[in-house]
């Protein structure tokens, strides 16, 4: 196959091939850098509001599913840029819905302390809004060791 110099057009006449606009197929970065933990935590967040909810609170997800979603949601970010980026943006806005979800915990403990909410059972409402932030504090702390970043 002849190379392409502009010698080589001006002795032939020929035309080297036009290249179409941008990058060719199949040329895209594809990333290897898992982000099966911070999709865990963006699940166990989604998880801790469902649990707040009292008539979706019998469909949290366990630790189970949990883990299986993330690897499949990491396993399509690392064939998929475009789906990696997408995944990159929802984990970016859900670190901040984690920030609001727990200040509204606390918040809503307090309220119960004071006996805003819950009525007279104000302290199993305190309790168990413990007992969720507790849980999803562990989890997310067991979610980071299995991933190495302790």
């Amino acid at each position: 196959m002849p190379t392409w110099t502009p010698e080589a057009v001006q002795d032939t006449g020929e035309v080297p091939p036009r290249r179409g606009p941008g990058r060719p197929p199949g040329s895209g970065a594809k990333s290897t850098k898992s982000l099966k933990t911070e999709i865990s935590g963006l699940l166990m967040t989604l998880n801790l509001a469902i649990m707040l909810i009292p008539p979706l609170s019998r469909d949290q997800m366990d630790m189970v599913e949990i883990d299986a979603l993330a690897d499949a949601l990491d396993e399509q970010a690392k064939k998929s840029v475009r789906f990696r980026k997408a995944l990159e943006t929802a984990l970016a806005a859900g670190s901040g819905g984690t920030l609001i979800g727990v200040c509204a915990i606390i918040g809503a403990r307090r309220a119960a302390r004071h006996g805003l909410i819950g009525g007279e059972n104000a302290q199993e409402v305190d309790q168990t809004l413990g007992n969720m932030l507790a849980t999803g504090m562990n989890a997310t702390k067991k979610a980071r060791a299995d991933a190495g970043l302790v």
